[in-house]
């Protein structure tokens, strides 16, 4: 058996003699017992060993590999948490780090807003630390209105701090919904004849100047008008009756209606006067008259018919004209006074807002009075009330559905023909 002992592979003995005394004792047996069959099952236990102790160590040097730069990373990311306050962001070098002691916010170089009477209108409330520069948001509470610098002031950040103070009020990428974005594109400031200086926060920083002017052609001072072209009586079958909808109303053959914007020239920048008389920047009602307007189509607030008679809403059938706040509460809560002539046009007397929130936020909101009962002027058999609680509005078709000033007519369109003279159109509430 020595031979054999010799003749094994010189790799294979060398690692035979790292195994354990047991197994070494075995494989030693195995050799020199004279034992062939004992020797190969020696020698395969000893191979098998040898694979299972190599596997283990590549296993842990793999563990190893991974766990030290796992290590490494996290060590670095605990440096830089803790460290934070040292990194400057993109405001960092005039604003210092919103991270550190040194943060200076918003207000740093001056006021965000600037404490003016006419910045204060447009945003009510004492300097804040952040404000989005661009930001086209619009925040206001019920008591003080609050829109975002980019309402007024250029999206682009490159422009801030050029030097320059820029009012731009119209930009084709502004956000679809802003108020900036319902601007038309010939919005425009017009620098007035006095020029004041707002003076920098910081010692030996650069003053901003800027005009008095006014804004023309901009949404927030602005409202709508309508014009139309012919309206055709009600669409009649062969036994010479209207042609109804699903709800029961008349239907007519196309016609058109135009809406325009009127845009009011705004008070002179620096002006802190208040709007008192609810037209300085639209009309109070819209009032449309013939022949621009046939049958009243588009809008239907006040029209004034062909004879001089003053219709719909604000004349309602002569029981007094429907208070804003029927339609508008939240807006509004408080009814209106009013003064009719003797051709039943009204002239409403304006009320305050109860809310900011609701007023100039891009949105024509109908919001139904659900505290009070809609008021008609008292008659010969006492005040008629309505309660409007189950009323709805859908703003897409400009409809109301359940409104119990109307009576029998379930629904009905904003801005549909009337004339008081066609019969169809005339008893559509009475369904007479």
């Amino acid at each position: 058996m020595r031979g054999l002992y010799e003749r094994i592979n010189p790799e294979f003995r060398a690692r035979a003699l790292q195994l354990p005394a047991r197994d070494l004792f075995v494989f030693n047996h195995a050799l020199r017992g004279g034992c062939s069959a004992m020797s190969q099952q020696s020698e395969k236990a000893a191979e098998r060993k040898i694979g299972r102790n190599k596997f283990l160590k590549t296993l842990k040097n793999t563990v190893l590999f991974l766990l030290i730069p796992a290590f490494a990373l996290l060590m670095v990311c605990l440096h830089q948490s803790a460290s934070s306050a040292d990194v400057a962001c993109d405001c960092g070098s005039c604003h210092g780090s919103p991270h550190g002691s040194n943060w200076t916010g918003c207000s740093g170089c001056h006021d965000s807003p600037p404490q003016t009477g006419t910045h204060l209108i447009h945003y009510g409330s004492a300097p804040v630390v952040t404000m989005g520069y661009g930001d086209t948001g619009v925040s206001s509470t019920d008591d003080a209105y609050k829109f975002g610098c980019g309402n007024c002031h250029p999206l682009d950040f490159a422009k801030h701090n050029n030097g320059t103070v820029d009012v731009e009020l119209y930009d084709a990428s502004a956000p679809a919904g802003s108020l900036k974005a319902n601007n038309p594109s010939n919005a425009a400031y017009v620098s007035g004849p006095t020029v004041s200086t707002y003076p920098s926060k910081i010692n030996g920083g650069r003053s901003l100047s800027y005009s008095n002017g006014t804004c023309d052609n901009i949404y927030c001072h602005s409202g709508y008008t309508v014009t139309s072209g012919p309206v055709g009586n009600p669409i009649v079958n062969q036994f010479n009756r209207p042609v109804l909808d699903q709800y029961g109303n008349p239907t007519y053959a196309t016609y058109t209606v135009t809406y325009s914007r009127v845009y009011k020239t705004t008070p002179q920048w620096g002006t802190t006067g208040t709007f008192t008389t609810c037209t300085e920047c639209h009309e109070f009602p819209l009032t449309t008259s013939a022949p621009s307007v046939q049958a009243g189509v588009g809008d239907s607030h006040q029209w004034i018919d062909d004879y001089g008679y003053g219709n719909l809403h604000a004349y309602n059938m002569g029981y007094g004209p429907i208070s804003c706040r029927t339609c508008h509460y939240g807006i509004v809560t408080q009814a209106n006074t009013w003064s009719q002539t003797s051709m039943g046009v009204t002239t409403y007397d304006p009320v305050p807002l109860a809310s900011r929130r609701l007023h100039v936020n891009g949105a024509r909101d109908v919001l139904f009075d659900t505290v009070n009962l809609a008021i008609y002027a008292p008659t010969s058999t006492g005040t008629t009330t309505y309660d409007v609680t189950g009323a709805a509005y859908d703003p897409a078709t400009k409809s109301c559905a359940s409104v119990a000033c109307h009576q029998q007519q379930t629904r009905v369109t904003w801005g549909t023909p009337y004339r008081w003279w066609l019969a169809t159109e005339c008893n559509l509430c009475h369904k007479m």
